[in-house]
């Protein structure tokens, strides 16, 4: 008798331990499921999203500036340079100027019946306004307009409002100008291997520059090539 109730008491005592074994070999079980899952699901290639194209900003389109016919101009006289075949047109209230001769390749000048000059400096105009346009070969061969910049850093310092623009069918750029006293806005393009240059000069002390940009526009207008 002694023997089965030594026998019962074991199995009383066994049984706990057998449950603690199983929950404890269930865990681990699952556990390595779990983990195999896992490693599964990292070793995954990760889609890669498709590229999206970039949008390109569109340039902004150059100013073009067109023949004009309209009646502010059709009283305006029309100068024609006929070794260059130029033509433009200009208010017969504007008179002509003696070109400068320090600048030989100055061609066509025209001023307003007010102008002044600061002492003997063509350029440095105290009232009033002129306009130029001036043709000739350039110090260094210009493969391109924008040559006219990359190849000259002083002009680089003292222009700004650089903008392109076309005149006339030609690729041109417009920009203001400001040193010593002298203050312009100029329209430059390559043509037959020569610089034109379309300027107009005005004192930075009175309104000549806003009474007589218009003017200067509606001379560019009427600016034509021969071609």
């Amino acid at each position: 008798m002694s023997t089965s109730k030594s026998f019962s008491v074991n199995q009383k005592g066994f049984a706990p331990i057998l449950i603690i074994i199983l929950i404890a070999a269930l865990a681990i079980g699952g556990y390595l499921v779990y983990s195999d899952k896992i490693g599964v699901y990292q070793n995954q290639p990760k889609p890669i999203p498709s590229p999206q194209p970039m949008t390109q900003p569109s340039p902004s389109p150059a100013t073009i500036y067109e023949s004009t016919n309209s009646a502010e101009t059709a009283n305006w006289k029309t100068y024609t340079h006929y070794e260059l075949g130029y033509t433009v047109k200009y208010p017969e209230t504007w008179l002509f100027d003696e070109p400068n001769y320090q600048l030989t390749y100055s061609e066509f000048t025209i001023k307003t019946p007010d102008l002044k000059r600061e002492g003997d400096s063509y350029y440095s105009i105290v009232k009033g306004s002129q306009i130029s346009i001036s043709v000739g070969k350039y110090a260094t061969k210009l493969n391109s307009i924008d040559d006219y910049f990359d190849k000259n850093k002083f002009m680089q310092q003292i222009t700004a409002n650089r903008k392109h623009i076309i005149i006339d069918g030609q690729p041109a750029i417009r920009f203001d100008q400001a040193y010593e006293g002298i203050n312009s806005t100029n329209i430059i393009f390559l043509y037959n291997g020569l610089l034109y240059t379309i300027g107009i000069h005005f004192p930075i002390t009175d309104n000549s520059r806003t009474t007589n940009l218009d003017v200067y526009e509606k001379l560019v207008n009427s600016f034509r090539l021969a071609k």
